[in-house]
């Protein structure tokens, strides 16, 4: 599957990232961890045939995604975990945003605007 998605010259789930062009450090940080923790594990050796093989084709660098499906897989976790993780951890992150804009008065990020109610 991997492969007829390159052929087509489609992007690989988990491998790339609009934002980090150059390696998602989230992905890295999570893979050394999982390296540290369960060497030898079955999911994990899997998953760096995978890197190896997309590095060996100059692909791009796995992204925190894959490393989630890593972590999950390796920790028997259900399938859709990985997207439970990430968004409780986005979401997490947005009210951590939220309360610094409503202390600092601005929008932390201007291209962005808020539509809904009005701050009390």
């Amino acid at each position: 599957m991997i492969t007829e998605r390159v052929r087509r010259g489609e992007r690989i789930p988990g491998f790339g990232h609009s934002v980090y062009k150059n390696g998602d450090s989230r992905a890295t940080v999570l893979f050394e961890i999982l390296t540290h923790a369960a060497p030898g594990h079955p999911a994990l050796d899997v998953a760096q045939a995978v890197r190896k093989e997309l590095r060996r084709r100059r692909l791009p660098d796995p992204n925190i995604d894959f490393a989630l499906a890593t972590l999950t897989s390796l920790s028997g976790m259900v399938p859709g975990a990985g997207e439970a993780i990430f968004a409780v951890a986005r979401t997490a992150g947005w009210l951590a945003h939220a309360m610094e804009e409503y202390a600092k008065g601005t929008l932390l990020r201007p291209r962005a605007s808020y539509i809904g109610p009005p701050p009390r």
